[in-house]
């Protein structure tokens, strides 16, 4: 008779549990971002700050506070200002060429034969 999955009378480790390397590191980036957002807040006075400035301070206090949507809310913002709009590329496939009969079509299809021959002797 088996337990079923995850019962807690035989353990093994909970789903999702952080290992020491990751709390680590985890602690370093958020005292790194502590201290860029205090030094930003500190250098930077509002009548000087820039848009991007502010909705970057803002994000910061977002993360320091936890809140996921606060911080989606401000990285929308801050995008335009940080990474360019992809436009859309036209794909469409056009040719000059004229159609080719069946002999111009063999001629073709020769001189191409003959220079892939030349390029594998070259290598």
């Amino acid at each position: 008779m088996a337990a079923p999955k995850g019962h807690p009378k035989w353990g093994g480790r909970v789903k999702g549990t952080k290992n020491r390397p990751h709390l680590g590191r985890q602690a370093l980036i958020d005292s790194q971002i502590k201290k860029a957002t205090a030094e930003l807040a500190a250098a930077t006075t509002p009548e000087a700050m820039t848009p991007l400035e502010a909705i970057l301070l803002c994000m910061h206090w977002a993360i320091d506070r936890g809140d996921h949507a606060a911080i989606l809310a401000a990285a929308t913002a801050a995008a335009p200002y940080c990474h360019a709009r992809l436009a859309i590329a036209d794909v469409r496939v056009t040719t000059t060429q004229a159609p080719m009969n069946e002999e111009q079509l063999a001629i073709e299809i020769a001189t191409l034969e003959k220079r892939i021959a030349e390029a594998k002797r070259l290598n």
